[in-house]
């Protein structure tokens, strides 16, 4: 049989596509390529995240299937347009990460017309696309040997733009395998699926294909790197072999149970735990943490500065009815927590609610504007997220209030931070570096007693 696949555009305006400033290796779609070549099938894999613009038609009449990757909200209306454009297709398959939310009646409900949507992994059921099933594909497992992604699907060129735009880190499944133990309603990474650990063999080929392509260091996006410690640990050897460096992301509880292992670790260089918000906001987001939460998460950070891996905060803006006072509260959090970076996003619905209260899809997406949850004003939650990191955003320093505004749109003004909705925003993480024993210090004076503060973090 013969197949299409095609990746979206991350962002388009008034039909134009828009580059991202920084995006790595869309592993998903190309590890499902590469898995119906494997088992014999033809297949073109187009991909149109740095095109200039979208073709005015793609005939795909030859092609038994065609299949399109919707990773995020942002991702549909991308992919309405682009399908749009797709003629004569007998039979279309969505997938990725915000299909685990969305279905074919979801998504036909904005526009996007498939035969079927995989709610769940592709992995370990492409016999499912080879017999044309129709309607919602609940893929409720993944299988441990997903390939190695074949590049080469790529033109040499396109691999040279995500090397660049990637800052040379490559993404890979690594030791937590797939799915998740939490499920939580902000986070889709559960995927429907059990934890499934992937086939060694393949990641250490994965590695040896990094190393050889350029790259520098992985990007372990597994959601519970340090779910099996021991796993850890062969994986951290299998870079060190490489000459590469890693990093990932964890939950406290894992890091806590690791804890006597953590030093064994020689390029692991930073891990990321969700924060994400005081314990009183957390349980409205499905979280219902005990009131222990903050010493775990206190616990966990200092173990990972013990043991030399720099650590990274994961917080969220913008949260439904949140107050200035709530902003506050992570600034506390945060000092107590102590942890070596800190990384910011805005709070996105869960796809379904998103679609119910008629967003506007086009400007979801983790970095860029709020969509007004929070009770207070959409400039001052940016301002917030401005102040959190002591960098603004795209690395504005604090000292520079001018009065005109440079070419991203922001204003520095009388020491307010305004920057208007329809601002070009940036695409990807927006990381800042904390002092891990001087972080209280590194923190603007609060509208709030400051005593208490320092008081609880003992500075």
């Amino acid at each position: 049989m013969r197949y299409l696949v095609l990746n979206p555009p991350y962002i388009m305006k008034e039909g134009q596509v828009i580059p991202p400033a920084a995006a790595m290796l869309p592993m998903g779609p190309l590890g499902i390529a590469t898995e119906l070549v494997e088992r014999g099938h033809e297949l073109d894999y187009l991909d149109f995240a740095f095109a200039e613009s979208l073709p005015d038609e793609i005939d795909a009449s030859e092609y038994d299937g065609v299949l399109i990757a919707i990773h995020t909200l942002r991702n549909v209306p991308t992919a309405k347009e682009l399908l749009n454009r797709v003629k004569g297709a007998s039979y279309v398959v969505a997938g990725g990460n915000v299909c685990s939310e969305l279905g074919k009646e979801d998504l036909g409900g904005v526009g996007v017309f498939a035969d079927a949507v995989f709610r769940g992994y592709a992995h370990g059921h492409l016999d499912r696309i080879e017999s044309a099933t129709q309607g919602d594909i609940k893929a409720g497992s993944a299988s441990s040997r997903m390939p190695a992604p074949n590049l080469s699907l790529l033109t040499a060129e396109l691999r040279d733009v995500y090397w660049e735009r990637s800052s040379a880190r490559y993404p890979i499944i690594g030791p937590g395998g797939f799915g998740c133990a939490w499920s939580c309603n902000y986070c889709t990474a559960k995927m429907l699926s059990r934890r499934v650990e992937r086939d060694f063999s393949v990641i250490e080929r994965e590695i040896d294909q990094a190393k050889r392509l350029g790259y520098r260091e992985l990007w372990c996006v597994d959601n519970i790197s340090l779910v099996d410690a021991d796993l850890a640990l062969e994986f951290d050897q299998m870079v060190e072999r490489a000459g590469l460096t890693w990093l990932g992301m964890t939950r406290a509880e894992t890091v806590i149970v690791a804890r006597n292992r953590l030093p064994k670790f020689r390029r692991l260089t930073d891990i990321a735990l969700g924060v994400e918000a005081p314990a009183r906001q957390l349980v409205t987001l499905n979280r219902g943490e005990r009131r222990d939460n903050d010493e775990r998460l206190h616990h966990a950070f200092g173990l990972l500065h013990d043991s030399g891996i720099t650590s990274t905060a994961f917080v969220m803006l913008d949260l439904p009815g949140s107050l200035d006072a709530d902003y506050w509260a992570l600034v506390d959090l945060l000092a107590y927590v102590r942890p070596g970076n800190v990384s910011w996003s805005f709070f996105n619905p869960p796809a379904v609610k998103a679609i119910t209260l008629g967003l506007d899809l086009a400007a979801t997406g983790f970095y860029r504007w709020p969509l007004g949850f929070a009770r207070i004003p959409d400039t001052r939650v940016v301002q917030f997220a401005m102040v959190i990191t002591g960098t603004w955003w795209m690395n504005w320093a604090p000292e520079s209030f001018v009065r005109t505004p440079d070419h991203f749109g922001v204003v520095f003004d009388e020491g307010e931070i305004v920057q208007t909705p329809d601002a070009r925003s940036v695409v990807g993480d927006l990381w800042s570096a904390w002092d891990f024993n001087a972080a209280p210090l590194r923190l603007p004076d609060p509208p709030h007693l400051a005593k208490p503060l320092l008081e609880r973090t003992g500075a």
